[in-house]
């Protein structure tokens, strides 16, 4: 499921370099109700701004929640043909 939740991840963000770990949401606020978003915490590619002119990137750790839903219907289209 890994591999999914990356490639979904991705279409949204191309600098996710990989999950780090995920979980359901199990409590309500503003964001929706229990058990409609995964929790995912993801390596980020994000510049390095420590050093000027250097176009360095380093990696940054970020959560973010993905609607559960809209991924298992991607996941859906995704599997539709399997190749043998």
């Amino acid at each position: 499921m890994e591999k999914s939740l990356l490639k979904f991840i991705r279409i949204d963000n191309k600098y996710v370099l990989e999950i780090l770990g995920w979980k359901e949401k199990n409590y309500d606020d503003e964001h929706g109700e229990i058990g409609d978003h995964l929790i995912v915490e993801c390596l980020i590619s994000v510049p390095d701004t420590s050093i000027p002119m250097n176009n360095m990137f380093g990696e940054e750790k970020r959560t973010c929640l993905v609607n559960k839903n809209q991924f298992q219907q991607w996941m859906d289209t995704e599997n539709r043909i399997k190749w043998i």
